[in-house]
């Protein structure tokens, strides 16, 4: 989810994703930073994705519905 959305992954974005997830093991795409690395292109918002992260209300809905996070090299495991 969210490769529309590249650069652009806002709190309300991930909101939305989180709400709509449906069950099983799914990937939200994301390039959070707390500076913007010169590797991306200047639209990119990768600040909002960092606070998208850790955005309150997100993690109420992430720990509302059961949601498990981890790392895209997790997913092995959890398979």
């Amino acid at each position: 989810f969210g490769l529309g959305d590249t650069g652009a992954m806002t709190p309300e974005r991930l909101r939305h994703y989180l709400e709509t997830l449906p069950d099983g093991v799914s990937e939200i795409y994301f390039h959070p930073a707390t500076a913007l690395p010169s590797v991306w292109p200047a639209h990119y918002r990768c600040v909002d994705e960092a606070a998208a992260l850790i955005d309150p209300e997100a993690q109420a809905i992430i720990a509302r519905r059961g949601i498990s996070i981890m790392p895209f090299a997790g997913l092995e495991r959890a398979a």
